[in-house]
């Protein structure tokens, strides 16, 4: 994203992502992706945090445009407490690099997808951002990060992570039936990579267009 400002596009909840929407991002990715090379594969990203309607949008997107749809979670081991590690990024690489592309494009979907990409050594070429339409101290229950301090708060990484933690474990002595045991207080490791990964590439800073979500 070159230095003017991102274009945001407003949703009222998942189940009102209009056509209307839909129309307005196939028309600048089309207006932004057909000058640079109208015959070469484009990589168009949807990122954002769990939960925020990535899914919803990039399914609709993908048939809107009749281009091929890769989801990150298809490429994932779970149950390994973690994410980036946890991709089949061979498999991940051949999906996207070794088939054809029906209208010249194939559209990621999932977390970190800008970290992803640098593991596979590619590089986007649009980036859809998808967020909450958050206030400060946002939080949705006990396992959600305060996406907004992570956005826009000057805090570190590891003082985001520790402070969301002193939070969960006061809650954790508090009511111990709702985090459970032990150290369930720690934050999940998807969390703890989605904050760094927020800090360090600044994946909505970086995008062309951004999708913002009241949920």
């Amino acid at each position: 994203m070159n230095g003017n400002a991102i274009p945001v596009i407003y949703c009222d909840g998942n189940h009102f992502i209009s056509d209307d929407h839909i129309q307005i991002i196939a028309k600048r990715v089309a207006d932004q992706l057909v000058p640079l090379n109208p015959d070469a594969t484009h990589i168009v990203t949807v990122d954002g945090f769990s939960g925020v309607g990535k899914s919803t949008l990039a399914g609709r997107f993908a048939t809107k445009m009749g281009v091929q749809l890769v989801q990150l979670d298809d490429f994932l081991e779970r149950d390994k407490g973690e994410y980036l590690d946890a991709l089949r990024l061979d498999e991940l690489r051949v999906s996207i690099s070794d088939r054809p592309r029906p209208g010249g494009m194939v559209i990621m979907e999932g977390c970190m997808i800008d970290a992803v990409l640098e593991r596979l050594n590619m590089v986007a070429d649009y980036r859809i951002y998808v967020m909450r339409i958050l206030h400060p101290g946002y939080s949705d229950g006990t396992d959600r990060i305060y996406e907004f301090d992570v956005l826009y708060g000057e805090q570190s990484a590891d003082e985001l992570i520790s402070k969301r933690e002193e939070e969960r474990r006061e809650l954790a002595i508090g009511v111990p039936d709702l985090l459970g045991n032990g150290d369930s207080w720690r934050l999940p490791g998807l969390q703890r990579e989605l904050i760094c990964y927020h800090k360090r590439c600044r994946p909505h800073e970086r995008a062309d267009i951004i999708t913002k979500i009241n949920i």
